[in-house]
Formats: C-alpha cells, structure tokens, sequence
C-alpha cells in the first residue's frame, strides 16, 4: 500500500483513521504511522511520544514512563527505515528476498 494512497483515502473518509483502515484493509497503526511520517496527524500522546523520543530516550524507556508496551510506543514513531510493505524495499529486505528466490530455486 502507498502512503499517497493512504493519504487519499484519509481526507475522502473524514480524517477517519478507522475508516481509512478499513476501506483500504490495512490496520490502524499502519495508517497512523504514514500519516505520522507526512506530518498529518498527532494527538496529546503522540506528541509526548516524540519529544521523548527526540530527547534521547529509548521506545522501551519510554514505554515504561507511561505505562505502555514497547510496541505501542512504536506505532505513534515515524517510520525509521522504510515504510513497511511499500514498493520501495530496504536494502537488507532486498538481500533476503534474494536468498529466498535462490533457496527455493534448490529446492530446499
């Protein structure tokens, strides 16, 4: 899924992040963190989130200062890398599929 159409569905649906999820069959956290990453979206939470994370503080630090999982933490952070299922892929995803192929060429 591209962040563009993402960003599309968002305003068509009335800046609903649910609805946007389910239209495009992707889940919230997903859509939160493209609209994070273009500067669309934030909430009291996220704000927090990012400055702690900004100020030098680690995702399970923070995690713990407001009673969270890491993993929630993590979805109110921009994408670090890349985006997750985008059609632009990290290096190190391009080095595993790679493999993946030549694995199943062998027929192992």
């Amino acid at each position: 899924m591209n962040a563009d159409a993402v960003i599309d569905t968002f305003f068509k649906s009335e800046c609903s992040i649910k609805r946007t999820a389910k239209q495009l069959e992707i889940s919230e956290q997903k859509v939160r963190k493209i609209l994070i990453n273009a500067n669309l979206w934030k909430s009291e939470l996220s704000e927090k989130i990012n400055s702690r994370f900004r100020a030098g503080k680690s995702v399970e630090a923070i995690a713990e200062d407001l009673r969270m999982s890491p993993k929630n933490v993590s979805s109110y952070l921009p994408y670090v890398k890349c985006e997750y299922n985008s059609e632009q892929i990290s290096e190190n995803a391009f080095r595993i599929k790679t493999w993946r192929v030549r694995k199943k060429g062998q027929g192992n």
